[in-house]
């Protein structure tokens, strides 16, 4: 069966039941909007009654006011959209069936999910659109599908609020772990001893910036850092990156630095029997890393 063959029987993914659950929810509690709207935006609800309903509720908790049943029914007859929202009676009915120990995380992560997939299919088209048009060169095309999915994903791994319980739940090892210092601090080694002593290494999720005046070494320790993570006890697979030098210029830097040899010499060509025993061993290391 062809992809819009598929698109056309199923519809587009949604649970509906579980964004009327966000929603009940929050109405029956509505401390609870802080958790869900720090997870869910109004365009993550598939429902345009949905959408309306928890885009009034953003609106009286951003004045700080309550959030039930009638000031969301005010909020919305305002707008000139109470009707178009199936009035007071739906609601009423939104949290009909809501288990009685409501399992909201559950529902967020669902409504979430489903957002996700109907983005990542309007993404999907608009490059399907842009290629049928065959007005654009193939690479602009690919580069802009590049975008749109990073952007997807980097909204993924935002996440949403969590607790300081959800926190700890949630890391490798329970409590007892998170309080352990010699494992709390234990990343990715960079080689540098006093580096790792001050930042506990590479962790996951972390962005750290190495800032000098120009020609202080910027990017040699970069490489190192590179060189160590790839080639090291525990290897790791590492990506280079750089808008100044070329793919040619970073290889020759990263082999001079494992080799411990001059790269000026290197460039000159100038280099007795153990520097080039040196390299070709530095080399075949980074072939296999």
């Amino acid at each position: 069966m062809a992809a819009p063959d598929i698109a056309l029987e199923k519809g587009l993914p949604a649970n509906t039941d579980a964004e009327r659950f966000v929603l009940g929810s929050i109405l029956l509690d509505d401390a609870l909007f802080t958790q869900v709207a720090g997870a869910l935006s109004h365009e993550d609800f598939h429902l345009e009654a949905h959408r309306r309903i928890f885009l009034r509720m953003s609106e009286l908790y951003e004045r700080g006011e309550r959030i039930d049943r009638v000031t969301l029914a005010h909020e919305l007859q305002r707008h000139g959209q109470l009707e178009s929202c199936g009035g007071l009676s739906y609601l009423v009915s939104l949290d009909e069936g809501l288990p009685r120990t409501a399992n909201l995380d559950s529902y967020v992560r669902i409504v979430r999910d489903k957002s996700a997939l109907r983005k990542l299919i309007f993404a999907a088209q608009k490059v399907i659109d842009r290629c049928l048009l065959a007005e654009e060169d193939p690479d602009q095309i690919l580069a802009s599908a590049e975008e749109w999915l990073l952007k997807l994903g980097e909204a993924r791994l935002a996440g949403g609020l969590l607790t300081p319980r959800e926190v700890i739940e949630g890391y490798q090892g329970g409590i007892n772990a998170f309080l352990d210092p010699n494992q709390r601090i234990k990343g990715l080694s960079t080689g540098f001893i006093k580096f790792d002593e001050l930042t506990g290494g590479l962790h996951p999720g972390e962005l750290i910036i190495l800032a000098a005046r120009p020609s202080m070494g910027k990017t040699a320790m970069a490489l190192n850092i590179a060189h160590h993570v790839a080639a090291g006890r525990n290897p790791r697979p590492v990506a280079v990156f750089s808008l100044e030098m070329s793919k040619e210029s970073l290889l020759t830097r990263l082999l001079c630095a494992a080799a411990r040899v001059d790269s000026r010499k290197f460039r000159a060509g100038y280099l007795n029997a153990e520097e080039r025993r040196r390299l070709s061993l530095a080399a075949t290391q980074l072939v296999e890393a």
